[in-house]
This record gives C-alpha cells, structure tokens and sequence, in this order.
C-alpha cells in the first residue's frame, strides 16, 4: 500500500486570523507548517508558514526570501549587532509598507534582546529575521542570543533551513552575531548547515514576525 497526502486550498483573512487570536483559539485554526500565500502592495507573491502555534499566538516566517541584502551597507562601525544593522531597519521600514495594511494591523511586537561584548541591546520589531539559535538550538558560536530563545520544532533538519531566493537555494541571514568577530553575522548555507558572513556581504533576507 502507498500513502497519498493531498494538498488542499481554503480561503482565509487576515481578519479571521485576528479573531481568533482574540478568542485564543489559534491552535485550532492553523498548524505547524500551514503555508499562507498573499501578494505584496507591489504585487510580489510571497507566501508565510506557520513555525509555532499557541492558542493566542503563532510565529510566522517567510518561506523564501524576499530580497537579498547586506546586514550593514557598510563595516565602518564595529561591533555590528542586529539593533545597528542596516537589515533591521529595512525589515521595519521597507519591506513592513510593503506588507498589506490587514496584515500590518494585527502583527505583535517583538523585543529581542541581544548580547554584543558584555552589552546587551534591547529592540522591538515588527519584522525580525530569526536568531542562529531558533534555526540550530543553542550554539557556542552564537552565545550573544537571548538565552530563553529554543530551536524552532519546523528546523531541526537541514532541508527545513534551506530558502529559496530568485529561484534558486541561497545563503540567507540569521540576525545572530558571529562569537569572538566583530563584523560578522551568522547564516544558513545553501544547504541548511551553519555558517558565517562578513556583515556586508549580500544574502537573502527571510523576516519572521508575530500575531
């Protein structure tokens, strides 16, 4: 015998979503790895799955990137960190106008916290990329991470990590800090293993964020 699994189509808003987060029922309308697919205001196809599921809140995170940046512009200020990082701003300027307004409305803030040389730096987003250790589980190498921050169940493989970009499997970036350098930021190879950039060199970008 063979086992079939078919893949289904359902209508869903945004607004629907809102309500039942309202009603703590969330769990009860979405599950790990539902794929929700929606246009941009530009008109991009992007489509978002669902990483995490609780019954008044679930992580959303992008299946593929939806562009290819550097984390800094420029290395002149050193040491770098996800609160600095030109990457960050973009996430929660740009690519925010660019995600429909019924979307934009209901997404929860974030703070992260981030450990940068024995200095911890405190943000709230709305768009965030993901820590080394939501992709790999805690690492010696990614150490300035919160510590209260776990692997996500959807990326325990290496085949869960990896993200498309412009119709290929790229590089895309953590927003975690690279231990004991100052310019350089953690990153998922093209084939979902651990790596590393300098903080300029241009990757795919694939932001999570809440509801």
């Amino acid at each position: 015998m063979a086992t079939m699994i078919k893949q289904t189509k359902e209508e869903i808003s945004w607004a629907e979503i809102a309500r039942a987060r309202e009603m703590g029922v969330l769990d009860k309308l979405l599950a790990e790895r539902d794929v929700i697919r929606f246009n941009l205001r530009s008109g991009t196809e992007v489509a978002i799955m669902v990483e995490k599921v609780e019954p008044g809140r679930v992580w959303m995170g992008f299946v593929d990137g939806v562009a290819e940046r550097p984390m800094y512009e420029s290395l002149l200020v050193r040491p770098v960190s996800w609160k600095e990082s030109d990457a960050r701003k973009w996430c929660n300027t740009d690519l925010v106008q660019d995600l429909p307004e019924d979307l934009v409305s209901i997404i929860t803030p974030r703070t992260i916290r981030q450990t940068v040389e024995d200095k911890e730096l405190v943000t709230t987003d709305l768009l965030w990329l993901h820590s080394a250790t939501e992709f790999f589980g805690r690492r010696t190498w990614a150490s300035g991470d919160d510590p209260t921050e776990e692997q996500l169940p959807v990326y325990k493989t290496e085949r869960d990590r990896v993200k498309m970009w412009n119709g290929r499997t790229w590089p895309h970036y953590t927003r975690s800090v690279y231990a004991s350098y100052s310019n350089s930021f953690c990153r998922v190879y093209t084939d979902g293993t651990a790596t590393t950039d300098n903080a300029d060199g241009s990757r795919a970008v694939a932001p999570g964020f809440w509801i």
